[in-house]
């Protein structure tokens, strides 16, 4: 073992080298403090220890562990790992041995700054971006151009669209006051239309009372409170796309009450009071009350067990039908001794929620009745329901004609026969006609004959107007 103490003159070149301005101008009281540096260096077990603190080397001495330290492999005076305590060590190491200076390893480079997450506005006020996009690829091997499917895609083709675009901001403007509005320029910009709740271009606005603490009072256009589906957006979601039973059962935005809660660490609420009429729609009428609950329970720490609930009619006009329904959910997220995840949901409901009325018919027998447990022997009551529930054709009466084939038939005498419904105009026998078929190809052709409908039996006619049903050939 060897003692290094003492040496002022060394000690002093020592300091001076590891000084950023490379030069130190020794006085009395430096001398003093350059006398006490404390330096030990210890073989042992085929390594060479260095400690420049007392209290580390006596600790080391007492329990043989050195703890954390600087190594380098192969640099002691017989080719010894040395170890030292640490890097001002290393540095007295190699300047007793007059040995190369100890490279540092180069600070790691900080990181960029994030981009804020929140925009302030004037004292109090703030707001809040955000976006997702998603995009569909979709094959489909089907007949081209048999219908559309439930999620929007044109089926036997593969396509691609923009699914979501959805942009989001939200903030406060005041500290009690807060807002948020969601919309999605993907979707359509047309606010009539079908029952089909996530298809309009405005999905979420509301404004929001934050004064309580821990809740939440919204007045606004929102999703309703029943499974994960109806509480999360999509980017929170574990799937980027649902089943559609789900969507069925809870992806809805109606406008209304919502109020949002939290009862300590472990019950949260939620609640809404709607008109029942689907986001975005014209209705005439407004009389419409449908009310859902949600309850989340935590019990300990990663699970969340509760139920969801709603009853209420829905739909606009005449025809308001009882949508009644209920469900339990657990969620379950483990932590690093159990990483695990579990998600399951259980909704039940009524027939009612389907929002449109059950038939049932007999082609075979030549009945239709409302109810399973009727006798009927007419067709009357299918007839009944199609007029009361399917609305007029929409056409438009011009000079230009349209007509969308919903089916082929060919005959040895005419030909190919094309059946569909005219959208717009009026066609005879002898007009010049095009084809533009599903590939984009268009073929001219002159109409030959005219089917017109009597039941199951065709009709020539020479001349159909726009809403007509009829086959062409030509």
């Amino acid at each position: 073992m060897t003692t290094f103490r003492n040496r002022i003159a060394m000690a002093a070149l020592a300091l001076a080298w590891l000084a950023p301005a490379g030069a130190i101008i020794l006085t009395g009281p430096a001398q003093a403090q350059v006398s006490s540096l404390f330096y030990k260096e210890v073989e042992k077990d085929g390594r060479v220890y260095v400690f420049n603190t007392a209290g580390r080397f006596k600790s080391w001495q007492a329990s043989g562990d050195i703890g954390t330290a600087v190594t380098m492999i192969g640099q002691g005076p017989a080719g010894e790992t040395v170890v030292a305590e640490n890097e001002t060590a290393m540095d007295l190491y190699n300047f007793k041995h007059d040995r190369p200076a100890y490279e540092r390893p180069a600070p790691k480079p900080a990181a960029a700054p994030a981009a804020p997450a929140t925009l302030r506005i004037g004292d109090s006020g703030e707001l809040k971006f955000g976006l997702l996009l998603q995009g569909w690829y979709v094959t489909d091997s089907s007949p081209a151009a048999t219908g559309t499917s439930w999620l929007g895609n044109t089926t036997g083709y593969n396509t691609f669209r923009l699914r979501r675009a959805e942009i989001k901001l939200n903030g406060k403007i005041t500290p009690d006051w807060g807002f948020e509005v969601m919309f999605d320029p993907a979707k359509s910009q047309n606010v009539t239309g079908s029952a089909d709740t996530d298809s309009k271009i405005l999905q979420d606005l509301a404004v929001t009372y934050l004064g309580l603490k821990g809740h939440e009072f919204s007045l606004g256009q929102k999703k309703i409170a029943l499974t994960e589906e109806g509480v999360r957006s999509s980017s929170e979601l574990d799937f980027a796309e649902r089943a559609q039973v789900t969507r069925t059962f809870s992806d809805r935005r109606e406008t209304g009450f919502f109020y949002k809660g939290e009862y300590g660490d472990m019950v949260g609420a939620m609640v809404s009071i709607t008109n029942g009429t689907v986001a975005n729609s014209n209705s005439n009428t407004n009389d419409n009350v449908f009310g859902a609950a949600r309850v989340d329970v935590k019990p300990i720490q990663g699970l969340l067990v509760g139920g969801s609930g709603g009853t209420g009619p829905v739909s606009g006009g005449l025809n308001h039908l009882a949508r009644n329904r209920w469900g339990l959910h657990v969620k379950y997220d483990g932590n690093d001794d159990l990483p695990i995840g579990f998600r399951a949901e259980y909704m039940s409901a009524t027939d009612e929620q389907l929002d449109f009325p059950f038939i049932f018919c007999s082609a075979k027998g030549g009945y239709a009745k409302v109810e399973l447990e009727h006798v009927t022997g007419t067709m009357e009551p299918l007839f009944d329901a199609i007029v009361k529930h399917i609305p007029p054709p929409r056409a438009k009466a011009g000079d230009g004609f349209q007509l969308l084939v919903a089916n082929l038939d060919y005959s040895d005498y005419l030909g190919r026969i094309a059946f569909g419904k005219i959208y717009e105009g009026k066609v005879k026998v002898g007009d010049a006609s095009i084809c533009r078929h599903g590939t984009g190809k268009i073929s001219k052709g002159k109409i030959t004959m005219i089917y017109h409908f009597e039941g199951m039996k065709r009709i020539e006619i020479q001349e159909a107007h726009a809403g007509d049903i009829v086959g062409l050939a030509g």
